[in-house]
């Protein structure tokens, strides 16, 4: 029999280009697919009534959570394949009673994530703004202007997951040593991928210093006033993960003395209010939380859910699978 498969994003800019007609035709070769043509997002209302007779459910950016009241009325429900990261807000903890297999599209999301990291960490390594400026204020360098560059630096990660680890891909070809601390890397897995583990505070002690941590009570504002002293003069703080991790008002005391420069893509409230310190501050990179934007990872966000499905259709275990111990380690928000 045929599976039937509710694909809940409304049509938009993102279906568009997250889901191309080749994808959406593949799709419906493989499945009996009820689009979501309403133009929005589903009331709870309506995804409980759409789901009854479904095997399987598409969600991501645009779909409604999916509750207990709604899984009570999908008693043939076999998957949710969700196309983006965090499923913390989607399901309840409750969800994984039930059997139904969860997957999400982190695995194709981080490397959009890493590349970003490494674009900006050499942005700011060699003080790519600066030299802009320059240009634009009518002056030029000199041999006498130099700039620290990336070779040589020294990498601290805080938090270790597919982000984290994409970033290790990519900075291999550069002369850095990098350091991790992380209560979820064993030696072995360090060992193999030649960087140490170490302590949070030899992290800090890094000239570049990148979060990858998950938001939770225990780890808000984690990096304050104490931890930012510990990174060096000239440092460099990249927060990829959730903004709330530091604590933005000693982070801008920080940078308005110039003492540590900075990376962000994320913060306490989105979007940045107008007039927002950190929108204009010298010394810092900020940008619109646009990490996981990329045309081509997106796509591959896309195959990663579809091939999901057929690993879920032929009994096969499926690469973006969520444990509940995965689950619980994710950021809820």
């Amino acid at each position: 029999m045929v599976p039937n498969v509710l694909f809940a994003i409304p049509d938009g800019p993102l279906k568009s280009h997250m889901f191309s007609a080749e994808w959406r035709a593949r799709l419906e070769g493989l499945t009996q697919v009820e689009w979501n043509d309403t133009g929005r997002e589903l009331t709870s209302a309506e995804l409980a009534e759409r789901i009854t007779d479904k095997d399987i459910l598409i969600t991501g950016w645009g779909s409604p959570r999916v509750t207990d009241a709604v899984l009570n009325a999908a008693p043939r429900l076999k998957m949710i394949a969700h196309s983006a990261g965090t499923v913390r807000w989607l399901v309840e903890e409750s969800f994984f009673d039930r059997g139904i297999v969860l997957t999400n599209a982190n695995l194709a999301l981080a490397p959009s994530v890493a590349e970003y990291c490494l674009m900006t960490i050499l942005m700011a390594r060699w003080r790519i703004l600066d030299s802009i400026k320059r240009v634009r204020d009518g002056l030029w360098q000199s041999n006498n202007d130099i700039v620290p560059g990336l070779n040589g630096a020294k990498i601290g990660l805080i938090g270790y997951g597919a982000i984290a680890e994409e970033l290790i891909r990519l900075l291999r070809q550069f002369d850095v040593r990098i350091a991790i601390h992380s209560e979820h890397l064993s030696e072995e897995q360090a060992r193999q991928m030649g960087v140490r583990r170490c302590s949070m505070e030899e992290a800090l002690h890094s000239d570049v210093v990148s979060l990858h941590k998950t938001l939770t009570e225990s780890t808000r504002h984690m990096i304050g006033k104490r931890e930012l002293d510990m990174i060096p003069d000239g440092g460099i703080l990249i927060n990829t993960s959730r903004g709330a991790l530091i604590d933005e008002a000693e982070l801008i005391h920080q940078l308005e003395r110039g003492r540590i420069h900075a990376v962000l893509d994320v913060f306490e409230e989105e979007p940045l209010p107008h007039g927002h310190p950190l929108r204009t501050m010298p010394g810092a990179i900020v940008t619109p939380h646009c990490a996981g934007t990329s045309a081509y990872f997106r796509q591959a966000m896309a195959e990663l859910v579809l091939s999901d499905i057929e690993c879920v259709l032929n009994d096969m275990r499926p690469r973006g699978a969520i444990s509940k111990a995965k689950y619980m380690s994710m950021t809820p928000m």
